[in-house]
């Protein structure tokens, strides 16, 4: 795969990732004044699934996207590598 093509792969993971997240922020706060919308919640849940499908494939082929995914081994490391916005 080149170098192009890995960058934008990365890309638009990060911007699906991001999508996800704005949609999960707005179901929160829909789901705060209809807590008994099924369908909502069903989709809220569906969401966080694909959330973190989506974070699991980043974090396997990029490194974590935060500290909270980050699995020390012997030192605490997890800036080591590029960051999610820098390109490479």
């Amino acid at each position: 795969m080149s170098q192009n093509n890995k960058t934008n792969d990365r890309k638009c993971l990060l911007e699906e990732i991001s999508a996800i997240e704005f949609l999960l922020q707005d179901l929160k706060l829909y789901l705060d004044t209809h807590c008994h919308d099924s369908r909502a919640l069903e989709l809220y849940r569906d969401n966080v699934s694909h959330a973190k499908e989506l974070k699991t494939r980043y974090t396997a082929f990029y490194g974590p996207l935060n500290a909270e995914n980050y699995q020390p081994e012997d030192c605490w490391g997890w800036t080591d590598g590029p960051w999610p916005w820098d390109k490479q």
